[in-house]
């Protein structure tokens, strides 16, 4: 399992504490200042958007296996059920598989 960062989550708490000695006394920034802020905002902006996005995958597949497991739970039930029509071919029928690879 990869390693989650904490980049995004640090650099915000540094960006918090770089204005926290501005709090009384206020602050007045150049124009090469504010551009610097506004970068390092829109850099946060990208780390936090690819950890929405790869929070969301995660969901969905999530989300997607648990649906595919109550089918299959309910699939095998009714296989089951004295009198169904449902019939489980096991080693019958093989199923297609491909990795992509040559066969």
């Amino acid at each position: 399992m990869a390693s989650m960062s904490l980049d995004l989550s640090d650099d915000l708490a540094q960006l918090a504490t770089n204005f926290d000695q501005f709090a009384h006394g206020g602050l007045v920034m150049d124009g090469e200042t504010v551009l610097g802020i506004a970068a390092t905002l829109r850099s946060l902006h990208r780390a936090a958007r690819r950890l929405e996005n790869e929070v969301s995958a995660l969901r969905w597949n999530q989300a997607a296996k648990a649906d595919r497991t109550h089918e299959t739970k309910r699939v095998l039930a009714e296989a089951g059920r004295p009198g169904s029509n449902v019939v489980l071919f096991g080693d019958a029928c093989e199923v297609p598989f491909s990795d992509g690879g040559a066969a």
